[in-house]
């Protein structure tokens, strides 16, 4: 209990200086919090594709996958805040910042509402191929598409526009926790699925505080960025209990 309590005192405190460091530099906090985020996401693939024949392609290969897709778009969401030029002078990517964001979002509630349907199905490599190609296209069309629609306006906050699409995937992402809970009840003794959903809900409350803003320093965007990496912590965790879970049922 001693263990437990410091390292909630260390994160709290990690937190608490992370925040302070976003409303003085921002820039900076937003670059270091994006980096952890995409070597979070990475983390959960690299796991997810090692165990992926040991795990017979449940779920959460499926999310792993995904995720593949989470940390590439997380890392051009990166280069676009630090208003980067991709190769060259004609492809700016700052302009699409707020859609990197926007798909990131969308590609993690459709992934976590796909496996609380089709939780213990197993995934052919087919559709895990099918899932690839569609995400690289859409970060293609990201990177080369000029008319974008207006998504946030600073000092006023996001656009009717951005404000249906995330309360979408809001949506789905709260039917996925119904859902998984669901799984919970008939699957007794599976605390995977406890922590896969406090991720989802990390991750929904980390879009809901990002919502509110309506300039980058303001603290909801603050917290909500630090949502995210807390929700891809529990993700992890999820994995590797389910790992953990599997291996034991298989007599490993």
């Amino acid at each position: 209990m001693g263990v437990k309590y410091i390292d909630a005192l260390f994160v709290c405190a990690i937190a608490l200086l992370m925040y302070l460091l976003g409303q003085t530099y921002y820039d900076v906090f937003h670059t270091i919090i994006e980096g952890i985020s995409v070597s979070l996401a990475l983390i959960i693939f690299y796991v997810t594709w090692i165990k992926r024949h040991q795990l017979q392609v449940t779920w959460f290969v499926l999310v792993g996958v995904s995720y593949l897709f989470v940390a590439i778009l997380s890392f051009f969401h990166m280069l676009a805040a630090l208003d980067y030029y991709l190769f060259t002078i004609q492809i700016k990517l700052e302009p699409r910042l707020i859609y990197f964001w926007t798909i990131n979002n969308s590609v993690q509630s459709i992934t976590f509402l796909l496996a609380s349907i089709f939780y213990k199905k197993k995934y052919t490599i087919n559709m895990l191929l099918t899932i690839m190609l569609y995400s690289i296209g859409i970060a293609a069309v990201i990177i080369v598409w000029n008319d974008f629609q207006v998504s946030f306006i600073m000092g006023k906050g996001f656009t009717n526009f951005n404000l249906i699409i995330q309360s979408v995937n809001c949506s789905l992402l709260i039917v996925s926790i119904y859902l998984l809970m669901t799984r919970k009840i008939e699957d007794k003794g599976n605390e995977s699925l406890i922590d896969l959903c406090k991720g989802i809900l990390l991750l929904t409350l980390s879009i809901l505080s990002i919502l509110l803003i309506t300039t980058t320093t303001n603290p909801f965007n603050i917290i909500g960025h630090l949502l995210r990496v807390g929700s891809s912590y529990y993700i992890i965790k999820a994995v590797q209990c389910s790992s953990k879970n599997l291996r034991l049922i298989s007599g490993r």
